[in-house]
């Protein structure tokens, strides 16, 4: 048991750190501006970024089934702290049991299609999502198009050229979208989504100054996202 233990945490590791070195590899390059980025230079880009989605799916994949196997062998280290009436550290046991059950399948399934109770610092937020409200709070920008999924939603209600910093408290799990405009100089937003695990979706979401991509994600703890460069910066929903 311990000797296969080992080997499937060492194995973990590797991948952890492979997916690490491709992306340090390549960090200069996609930090720079697309419009002037040489087609040679952009294909070897389009080429990691496939591989680190294909080895970040494969290494969740090999941390979750990690995970599934330590959770009965911390109850049983519960059980064993709760006879020897060392209650704190039974309880300090039952913390991180509950924090592995969170990244299980089942329990991302089960919070897909719930939103999550947050409470959010560094702008204001708007409830009721529809189509003619407002999306930025100093412009006369409305929203055009929304997806029928992200109606009746949360959202930060940003500032137009205003970068702001934006931190998330989450008392309850579920899914959180980030709308951010589809230019050609959102390459480092992007790359700080999908560092945070949002994944990239098909909705439809734009306001006058045009069209926007939307990741998502199940969000279970406190997250934050840093001033982004597209006007507008990230717009949260939930």
């Amino acid at each position: 048991m311990g000797k296969d233990w080992n080997q499937n945490a060492q194995t973990d590791m590797t991948m952890k750190y492979l997916i690490l070195i491709t992306s340090i590899f390549f960090s200069a390059s996609i930090y720079g501006e697309d419009s002037v980025l040489p087609q040679s230079a952009r294909k070897l880009i389009d080429y990691k970024n496939k591989t680190t989605e294909k080895y970040t799916k494969e290494y969740q994949i090999k941390v979750q089934s990690l995970e599934k196997r330590l959770i009965p062998l911390l109850e049983t280290e519960k059980i064993r702290e709760t006879k020897r009436r060392n209650l704190e550290g039974a309880l300090a046991i039952k913390a991180e049991i509950e924090k592995l059950k969170m990244n299980q399948p089942d329990f991302l399934a089960a919070n897909s299609a719930r939103s999550p109770e947050m409470t959010v610092e560094g702008v204001g937020v708007k409830d009721d999502l529809q189509r003619g409200e407002l999306s930025l709070s100093n412009r006369s920008y409305e929203w055009i198009e929304v997806d029928d999924q992200l109606l009746g939603k949360k959202y930060t209600f940003n500032a137009g050229g205003v970068s702001q910093k934006i931190s998330f408290d989450v008392d309850s799990p579920g899914m959180v979208y980030v709308a951010i405009r589809d230019v050609e100089n959102n390459t480092l937003d992007i790359s700080i989504l999908k560092d945070l695990g949002f994944k990239e979706t098909e909705l439809n979401i734009n306001y006058n100054k045009g069209e926007m991509l939307v990741y998502q994600k199940v969000c279970r703890t406190d997250f934050k996202l840093p001033k982004a460069n597209a006007f507008g910066g990230f717009i949260v929903i939930w």
